[in-house]
C-alpha cells in the first residue's frame, strides 16, 4: 500500500514534514513561545534533560519583601541607603528595593562610583562610605562575614537575603520572597511524562530556600549558589556528558547559559 502511495502521489508525502512542522511552529507561537526554525523543533525530541533558572522563569520575578531587618539604624535609614545602591541594577531584586523606598518616601541619596557585579551584588559611595548590597559571598569578599544569624532567618521563611554594608560591617539585611509562577507545576510533571526525568533547577541563592521552591514546582534537582558563568559551566558538563539539554531562563542573568 505504501508503495503504491508513493508512486501515485509523491508530493503529498514529500510536503508533510515541512506542513507538520509549520503547524507546530505556528501553535506554538498562538501560545507565546517562538521558535527559531524546523531543526530546532527536531532537536527538541531529542531533549533529555531540562535546565530551568529559578528566579522569573520557575517563579514570577515578582518579588515582595518580607522583612527588613536592621542591625545599627532604623529600618528607613537601611532602606535608603540600599536603594540608592540598587539604582544603577536592573535585577528584579534591586527593582523591589527601589520601588519600596519610594512608596515609603525615605531619603533619596544620590550615590558615585555605582558598580554591578553580576551574580553577587552591587557597591556605591555615599557621602565618602562605601556601601554594598548583594549575597553572602559579595560581603565576604570585603571581609564581612558575621552574617549567619541573617542567612538563618531567611531559610525559615524561604527568602532571599539582600545583605547590606556600610563600609567594613553589616548594616542589615532586606528579606524577599518569590511567588511560583502558575502552571510550573503542571509543567514538570508533563516533562516527566514526556520521560524527561532529569530537571535541574539552577540558581544563585542559598541552597535551603531554593530547595523550598524547587520542592513546591516539583523539580528534583537543586543546584544552588551559582554565578552567572558557573550555570553556563554546568549547561556545558552536562553537555560533555551526551546529554541533549534544554535551556529555560529568562535571559537576564543566565543568557550565557541561555546562548
Amino acid at each position: 500500500g505504501l508503495v503504491l502511495l508513493v508512486i501515485g502521489c509523491p508530493c503529498a508525502l514529500i510536503l508533510a514534514t515541512p506542513t507538520a512542522m509549520v503547524a507546530a511552529i505556528g501553535g506554538l507561537a498562538r501560545r507565546g513561545i517562538l521558535v527559531r526554525g524546523a531543526s530546532i523543533m527536531q532537536l527538541a525530541a531529542k531533549v533529555d534533560t531540562a535546565v530551568f533558572v529559578k528566579t522569573g522563569t520557575i517563579t514570577e520575578g515578582k518579588f515582595e519583601i518580607v522583612s527588613i531587618l536592621a542591625i545599627d539604624r532604623d529600618e528607613t535609614e537601611l532602606l535608603a541607603i540600599a536603594a540608592a545602591a540598587e539604582k544603577s541594577s536592573d535585577h528584579p531584586l534591586a527593582q523591589v528595593i527601589v520601588e519600596e523606598a519610594a512608596r515609603r518616601t525615605v531619603p533619596s541619596y544620590d550615590p558615585l562610583e555605582a558598580h554591578v557585579v553580576p551574580g553577587r551584588g552591587v557597591e556605591c559611595f555615599l557621602a565618602g562610605r562605601k556601601i554594598r548590597a548583594g549575597n553572602a559571598n559579595f560581603l565576604a569578599e570585603a571581609g564581612i562575614t558575621a552574617v549567619q544569624s541573617v542567612l538563618d532567618t531567611a531559610d525559615r521563611l524561604g527568602a532571599t537575603a539582600i545583605l547590606i554594608s556600610d563600609n567594613d560591617h553589616l548594616a542589615g539585611a532586606i528579606l524577599l520572597r518569590d511567588r511560583l509562577r502558575a502552571g510550573v507545576v503542571e509543567a514538570s510533571a508533563g516533562l516527566d511524562l514526556l520521560e524527561i526525568k532529569s530537571r535541574i533547577m539552577l540558581t544563585g541563592d542559598r541552597r535551603r530556600a531554593a530547595e523550598v521552591i524547587a520542592r513546591e514546582a516539583g523539580i528534583p534537582d537543586v543546584e544552588a549558589e551559582l554565578l552567572p558563568e558557573q550555570k553556563l559551566d554546568r549547561v556545558r558538563q552536562l553537555q560533555s556528558q551526551g546529554r541533549h539539554v534544554a535551556m529555560i531562563g529568562d535571559g537576564i542573568n543566565d543568557a550565557p547559559a541561555m546562548a
